[in-house]
């Protein structure tokens, strides 16, 4: 095990060096059936204009996530001169001439999904490469490195050993498990 340790180690590392660098991981919506990749600002956009926008001009009245999807996508759409959609460009005037109907934030402890969703990224390629996520139900602990402890020794070269602890990974990471479930393997 330790010969593949390095190589799934230097990956992890390179995910957490990106997030502590505020470099985006790909962002993952779903439309009807449809899923839309893309960095945070290139998704909303894409929402727009590869489906209906509707759905997503319509959430974006009562939701703050789906709002900030739309606000997102015009920012990369102005930044890069591309076509909006007419239906857009009409809740984007509303918008302007009335900012007060951006839906309110939730308040409370807010989820850090990129932190979540890197951490989840990292601890499924480590067990691609047979290191298994958490300790498990295994007695003896000793000497026994999950996933979880890689994370841990990358997050110590980050200063932020203090930040996160075994327990409070394997919550995040569970938290985000049972919220998007692996595929079943054999249907790849």
């Amino acid at each position: 095990m330790s010969s593949i340790l390095p190589m799934g180690k230097e990956r992890v590392h390179k995910l957490f060096a990106e997030y502590f660098n505020n470099e985006p991981l790909i962002h993952v919506w779903e439309i009807g059936s449809e899923l839309v990749f893309g960095s945070r600002d290139e998704v909303g956009y894409k929402m727009l204009t590869e489906a209906d926008p509707l759905p997503l001009l319509n959430g974006a009245r009562t939701d703050p996530k789906a709002f900030e999807l739309f606000h997102q996508g015009m920012i990369h759409a102005l930044q890069n001169n591309l076509e909006i959609p007419i239906p857009a460009q009409k809740f984007l005037a509303e918008y302007l001439a009335n900012p007060e109907m951006r839906p309110k934030q939730k308040t409370g402890t807010k989820t850090d999904e990129e932190f979540n969703w890197r951490l989840r990224v990292a601890l499924l390629e480590l067990e691609d490469e047979g290191i298994k996520p958490t300790k498990g139900e295994k007695k003896d602990h000793e000497g026994y490195k999950c996933g979880i402890d890689v994370v841990l020794d990358v997050l110590c070269q980050f200063d932020q050993s203090n930040e996160y602890t075994y327990e409070n990974l394997a919550r995040r990471y569970f938290r985000t498990l049972k919220k998007f479930p692996k595929l079943p393997s054999d249907t790849f």
